[in-house]
């Protein structure tokens, strides 16, 4: 309905970025229409329009101050009572003037011309005809770096038109870039439709000696580069699920201020998704395997992502609960939920799935204290249950590996993808490993209490038989101990000496989790 009305136009596009910008909570600037489109197949199926939105972390600017003109007018008493000299300042696509220039054709109607006009205030008689000076100052924000400015001279009250210049944005900006303060002064030559100039030298550029002799008409600028950004520090992915969240819900305020209709499709052509892994393992005896997936793994992974336009992300929280680290099964719980990916059942409707990578050796892992027990149970009160599970499975005398174990894909199967990885462990039975390893660094491979090894070896045996195409085995060897001499360390020293134990044969491993994205 405001389609072909380019005022009414001009005040829904603002609306528009306001109410995104107040979904996204970041100030308007940081939000541009890119393109909006109005189809008519589309709006017969029940979508009005369209819009393409970007969302900024921040925002260049470059501001501008008209300080005074030079050689406006001839000297004349009779002039200067009609005097209003008058500068008018407008940032435009260098394109656009081009085929306005050529053709006499604008751009398509659906993409936006990031078009901004600013002028110096009205003071008739009160600015000098021939030598008026300014000294006011505009922010323009830059969307878009190929564009220029114009800045028109004109004296309003003798209908005198005294030049104009162009400017390009990214030669301007450069100049700022080559000063410690971000900003330069320079007095220009105004001519009769110059085209873009320099602003460090050739046709049309800042004013020189010869110039001066010619008493040509003259304007001094000061240009200075900002940058605008949020305070609260979001980055563009948030925004985005901030609005997106919005627009999905039909009693939110971007809703209801009836702009919004909804988001325009659930999954924009070229965007990006992000996935997010869960590394589960224990702490003092999985370092090699951890060790091997950063150095080598999960940065190839990442890379091999890149090209599939997904952002491969990962989390390890094998630490907590170490020596000097306090555990923290809630935040742990969490982070597994959060740590997704998109998959299709068998009927191809999409899922979303819990993304988990476990790595189980012979431990079983750390226990909870009774007042971690507590804490677990005051926040799944506070949540409305929503750690039921876990408090059953602690309760039971389950370690924290077991609890992620549970979560990550006998809890509920259908929607987790999880690949378990079992080591063998032949290699602590090596004769260089008992000779060279300390004996309090080998008990972190393998689990002393026949107990706690029985019940673990039945978890392990529930694991392979619920989830056979999802589990393999790996058979490392031991390659070194680079822990100095084989004196005796316990406790904490023991725990962080055993990353010194180095372990060979995990290509085979690195190859099974190299292949997930799959």
């Amino acid at each position: 309905r405001v389609w072909n009305d380019s005022s009414k136009k001009i005040n829904f596009e603002q609306q528009l970025v306001d109410h995104v910008a107040e979904a996204a909570r970041i100030p308007h600037e940081q939000v541009e229409i890119v393109e909006i489109s109005c189809n008519e197949e589309e709006a017969k199926k029940g979508m009005p329009g369209k819009a393409l939105i970007k969302l900024m972390d921040h925002v260049k600017g470059l501001e501008v101050m008209v300080i005074q003109g030079e050689n406006w007018a001839p000297e004349s008493e009779k002039l200067a009572l009609k005097s209003d000299p008058r500068v008018t300042i407008k940032l435009r696509d260098r394109q656009t003037a081009h085929r306005r220039k050529s053709s006499g054709a604008g751009r398509p109607s659906n993409q936006r011309e990031h078009e901004q006009v600013f002028h110096t205030k009205s003071r008739p008689q009160e600015l000098h005809a021939q030598h008026p000076e300014f000294h006011e100052r505009f922010e323009i924000l830059l969307y878009d770096m190929t564009q220029e400015l114009v800045v028109t001279a004109v004296d309003k009250g003798t209908k005198n038109a005294v030049g104009e210049l162009c400017l390009r944005v990214d030669e301007l900006i450069k100049e700022c870039h080559r000063y410690e303060d971000e900003s330069f002064e320079r007095s220009y030559l105004l001519g009769k439709n110059r085209g873009p100039t320099s602003t460090t030298g050739g046709h049309g550029s800042m004013l020189d000696a010869e110039s001066m002799l010619l008493s040509s008409p003259t304007l001094t600028l000061e240009f200075r580069s900002f940058t605008k950004q949020a305070q609260n520090g979001l980055l563009p992915q948030q925004m985005a699920e901030n609005v997106m969240l919005l627009a999905q819900d039909d009693i939110s305020p971007l809703r209801l201020h009836c702009i919004c209709t909804g988001p325009a499709f659930p999954e924009a052509d070229g965007s990006w998704e992000t996935v997010r892994i869960y590394i589960s393992s224990n702490y003092a005896e999985m370092h090699a395997e951890r060790n091997f997936l950063k150095r080598y793994v999960l940065p190839a992974l990442y890379v091999k992502c890149l090209g599939l336009r997904v952002k491969f992300k990962w989390a390890d929280l094998s630490s907590y609960g170490s020596p000097g680290l306090r555990d923290d099964l809630v935040k742990r719980l969490d982070t597994l939920s959060n740590c997704r990916i998109r998959t299709y059942d068998k009927t191809g409707q999409n899922r979303n799935a819990v993304f988990f990578l476990g790595i189980v050796g012979e431990k079983q892992g750390r226990h909870f204290l009774p007042a971690e027990l507590k804490k677990l149970e005051m926040h799944n009160q506070l949540h409305g249950g929503k750690y039921n599970a876990a408090v059953k499975l602690v309760k039971e005398g389950a370690s924290g590996l077991e609890v992620e174990l549970q979560h990550g894909c006998l809890i509920d199967p259908k929607n987790s993808l999880a690949v378990i990885c079992l080591r063998d462990p032949t290699f602590t039975g090596e004769k260089r490993f008992a000779e060279e390893v300390p004996a309090s660094v080998r008990a972190c491979y393998s689990e002393k209490n026949i107990k706690r090894r029985t019940a673990f070896a039945v978890f392990r045996k529930r694991i392979t038989t619920q989830w056979p195409d999802h589990v393999f085995h790996y058979s490392p060897h031991f390659l070194t101990y680079a822990g100095g001499e084989t004196e005796e360390v316990w406790g904490k020293s023991a725990q962080d000496a055993a990353r010194h134990v180095k372990l060979g044969g995990l290509e085979e491993f690195g190859l099974q989790v190299n292949a997930l994205p799959g």
